[in-house]
């Protein structure tokens, strides 16, 4: 059962230069550990599913845990465009090195994108700050317009995950914070002389945890958004690991293709 409670991170009023340094830490984990790694063969599937040569990527925030997942994709397949986007766009800092990873400065609601923005949608780590009828209303707008879209969530449920995040993460913070760069003294006053950077990310994960969906909970909200519009999509969901045995959850739909 999930319980959608709040997250800090997502409060209007959380200070941004408390926001920043969290983003930063999520960023660098994602990045050291390659946690997203396996969604490269899914996303390369839905690709060549969909037709499609552009990833459009909703609630990309600032972008910069997924630099090494489009720099390989960027480099197996040439002809390849990205764009990153989010309700709130964060203007600043680019972290791309590539021409053909683009931060789109204008708002991108990821439950009624515009119909010029093209491409197969991908969302990270972002599907279980929905409820399930807002969540219901993005992979319903994907389905409506027949771009195909792939979700990835690294976050589980369970005692074991959210045991593990109270337990762990913490010293994962405490360890890997002086090593984020570009170095800022604010990042380390508040991890460790005020420690409210930890507090905030166990906080914010045992919640994410709490909301996570599983595989069957995605898969029953795709269908009942395709029951709502009548498209033809073909869904699959599972769970793949990286070779750090770390699992990411995922969801995908292609359109299917009609002979006329």
């Amino acid at each position: 059962m999930r319980f959608h409670l709040f997250e800090f991170t997502d409060l209007k009023w959380y200070p941004g230069f408390l926001k920043k340094p969290i983003q930063e830490y999520l960023d660098f984990v994602s990045r050291r550990f390659g946690i997203f790694e396996p969604a490269i063969p899914i996303i390369e599937e839905g690709l060549r599913e969909s037709g499609h040569s552009l990833i459009l990527d909703l609630g990309s925030g600032a972008g910069g845990g997924l630099v090494d997942l489009w720099q390989e994709l960027c480099e197996r397949h040439p002809d390849l465009l990205i764009q990153q986007s989010d309700l709130f766009p964060i203007y600043d800092e680019r972290p791309s090195e590539s021409s053909r990873v683009q931060y789109l400065e204008e708002p991108v609601d990821a439950g009624f994108v515009p119909e010029r923005l093209k491409g197969f949608r991908t969302l990270f780590t972002l599907a279980h700050h929905f409820q399930p009828d807002q969540l219901r209303a993005v992979i319903a707008d994907a389905a409506r317009k027949r771009t195909g879209l792939a979700i990835f969530e690294p976050v589980g449920g369970g005692i074991i995950q959210i045991l593990l995040m109270i337990l762990l993460v913490p010293w994962l913070v405490l360890f890997t914070v002086p090593f984020i760069r570009p170095f800022k003294l604010s990042r380390l006053l508040f991890t460790f002389l005020l420690p409210i950077i930890p507090a905030t990310i166990v906080w914010d994960g045992v919640v994410s945890s709490l909301r996570a969906y599983n595989e069957e909970e995605l898969l029953r909200i795709a269908r009942e958004a395709q029951r709502e519009t009548g498209a033809s999509i073909r869904w699959q969901s599972g769970t793949v690991f990286n070779g750090r045995r770390m699992p990411l959850l995922y969801l995908m739909g292609t359109p299917i293709q009609t002979v006329d």
